[in-house]
């Protein structure tokens, strides 16, 4: 009679609840050097067609592609992604909002310098909204002559 009933419990159990979230999100990172140069007009680096529109609107004229690379970012984990030899970015999606949105938490993280001694930071620790398919620009961390500027692009 217990087999019984312990068969028919677990027969009679509701199915186990899936402790699965929503499928991670894709992301394109692409890490720019902007810069001034001695040179009439915008010069883009090959390889930066996809954000173009991103950066048209900044004071510089000259724009280096230094690295771009596209992750699959959990939710509620943090995916690494190294820019430079000094700059990480730090990606945590922490929720699916209304409207196809996500809330993503970015952390720019630059490590010590050889030849300053000064401790690691984080330079940008955020939180936004993100559309899929809009672009999210991050800025005003300096880069040798210029400014390391990364575009973020939130895909299906």
């Amino acid at each position: 009679m217990v087999a019984f009933l312990l068969v028919f419990s677990v027969l009679c159990a509701p199915p186990p609840v899936s402790a699965k979230g929503p499928p991670p999100v894709r992301v394109d990172v692409v890490a720019v050097q902007a810069l001034n140069k001695e040179h009439p007009g915008k010069q883009y680096e090959r390889g930066l067609e996809a954000v173009k529109a991103a950066l048209d609107d900044l004071p510089y004229n000259t724009y280096r592609r230094l690295d771009a690379m596209s992750v699959r970012a959990p939710f509620n984990e943090e995916t690494i992604v190294s820019l430079t030899d000094r700059h990480r970015l730090y990606l945590r999606p922490l929720s699916q909002e209304p409207n196809r949105h996500v809330r993503l938490n970015v952390r720019l993280h630059m490590t010590r310098k050889p030849e300053g001694g000064r401790a690691p930071v984080n330079a940008i620790n955020t939180t936004v909204i993100a559309g899929l398919g809009r672009q999210i620009k991050l800025r005003g961390v300096k880069l040798d002559e210029g400014e390391l500027i990364v575009v973020i692009t939130l895909l299906k």
